[in-house]
């Protein structure tokens, strides 16, 4: 599952990070883009577990707001 790939991933690519003086991105604000990108791929999963199973519509405009995955909590910010 994509969940387990990017927590791989991570684990490969921290210690990278934490050597790299010249990184771009310290290893704190690595791993909290990390959980916020496998938080939001998690709440995607669930919109389309929910569209395929007909729980919500997949146009926008049909949905109904209290049937949407909320991810507010997640911010563009946040996987930067």
């Amino acid at each position: 599952m994509f969940v387990k790939e990017i927590d791989a991933l991570t684990e490969q690519l921290l210690p990278y990070i934490e050597k790299d003086p010249t990184s771009f991105t310290s290893p704190e604000r690595f791993l909290s883009s990390a959980k916020a990108l496998r938080t939001f791929c998690l709440l995607r999963a669930e919109s389309i577990r929910r569209q395929l199973d007909g729980r919500l519509a997949s146009e926008t405009e049909h949905q109904l707001p209290e049937e949407q995955v909320d991810a507010s909590a997640v911010s563009i910010e946040d996987l930067s």
